[in-house]
């Protein structure tokens, strides 16, 4: 491996116009922008949302109208299909705080919160009442929510009975006359918060990749200083779509043709990254673990690696046989025996640590994509995709 130090400047900050989009791998994608981090194309770059187009507000096989019979709702493995405010649109971020607090963003500005009890929305527009789409959530607490969309980054104090109240900034621009895209989202804190951005299209041969970071928002603004500042001139492996951590000084970053970041933090304004080696080409779309030594990264054709001890008991990316080839979108777990990993065509796997199988879900379209995952504990799970939210527990969510 190799170590590169990346500086966060402060005169790297732009305030600019970003087009946000993503490549959906082998579904529909939406007419507005596709999920934030679904994975980079071969060439590195994104292929533009919304080709071929089939909007979420008029693609067919919803059925979440209360005419589908209860006893195909739930699925024998114990998730069930959840009626959503909105069931014209496609959900691509979820996150929340507790199992009472549940924050769900997407196509045709949809902002849905879950009590415990119901799903409520309150749909983010312009000030011309146009809807503004969301592709990514995350949060410190209840009352730090953050979350973005086409060029801007929006955060909220909370959710307050049925509505919340967005501050918002203008996403930093890559470089000049590049459009670019968030991929992904992620803190240790309400004052250690990471936005991944990268190239929307390879169309330049400057590709350059950003990962910001704040100090976390004050009143309605906050100040984002790069903190990986990086480029390799006609590498198409640049691009990165996923981002998490242990802490703040156990950050991971994975993108396209296996590339893997780490570095053990943002210190005075700079983030030193090590290279590692993942052990496959195929791009990376999602990472998520347990501790330094469990960490989770899955990605195009049924990829998953396992940030683990070998035999040895060397660290390494080792592989691990997911037994398809459908690309996978997110990976999400409560332990190091109890790992999610969720993708297109209906999928959900299980993984026990040492392998994995595929979970059955309620009937739906077989070309629906899952985007996102989430959940308080083992016995309350929330997965998201086009036009339809599922629910693993007791409870499992209201019909």
């Amino acid at each position: 491996m190799r170590r590169m130090a990346f500086f966060g400047r402060r005169d790297l900050w732009l305030a600019g116009v970003l087009v946000f989009g993503v490549r959906a791998v082998g579904c529909a994608a939406t007419g507005e922008n596709a999920p934030a981090h679904a994975g980079p194309d071969e060439r590195g770059g994104e292929t533009l949302p919304g080709s071929p187009v089939t909007d979420a507000s008029t693609s067919d096989g919803s059925g979440s109208d209360g005419s589908t019979p209860e006893d195909a709702r739930c699925s024998e493995d114990g998730w069930c299909r959840v009626e959503m405010p909105n069931d014209k649109v496609a959900l691509y971020g979820i996150w929340g705080s507790s199992a009472n607090d549940v924050w769900a963003v997407g196509s045709g500005g949809a902002v849905f919160h879950w009590n415990g009890v119901t799903w409520s929305q309150q749909p983010l527009l312009t000030e011309a009442g146009q809807p503004k789409p969301l592709f990514g959530i995350w949060g410190s607490g209840p009352n730090d929510v953050w979350a973005f969309g086409v060029n801007e980054i929006f955060h909220a104090d909370g959710w307050n009975d049925t509505a919340t109240v967005w501050s918002r900034i203008e996403a930093p621009k890559l470089q000049a006359f590049t459009p670019t895209s968030a991929r992904a989202i992620w803190g240790s804190s309400a004052t250690d918060v990471w936005l991944l951005l990268a190239p929307l299209s390879s169309f330049s041969s400057n590709t350059l990749n950003k990962c910001w970071h704040s100090d976390g928002w004050s009143g309605a603004t906050t100040k984002l200083t790069a903190a990986l500042d990086h480029y390799i001139a006609g590498n198409p492996a640049n691009n990165f779509a996923g981002i998490w951590g242990t802490g703040p000084n156990d950050i991971w970053i994975v993108g396209a043709s296996g590339r893997i970041l780490h570095t053990d933090g943002y210190w005075n304004r700079a983030a030193e990254w090590t290279q590692t080696n993942s052990n496959t080409r195929q791009h990376l779309t999602g990472v998520w673990g347990t501790a330094t030594d469990d960490v989770w990264a899955v990605g195009e054709n049924g990829t998953i690696r396992h940030y683990a001890h070998d035999e040895g008991g060397d660290l390494r990316w080792l592989v691990s046989d997911s037994t398809i080839t459908t690309h996978l979108r997110a990976v999400w777990g409560t332990s190091a025996t109890n790992v999610w990993a969720i993708g297109d065509e209906n999928t959900i796997l299980h993984g026990d640590g040492s392998s994995w199988s595929r979970s059955m879900v309620p009937s739906l379209p077989p070309s629906t994509p899952f985007y996102g995952i989430w959940g308080s504990g083992p016995d309350d799970v929330w997965v998201v995709g086009e036009r339809v939210i599922l629910h693993r527990g007791p409870a499992r969510g209201a019909k």
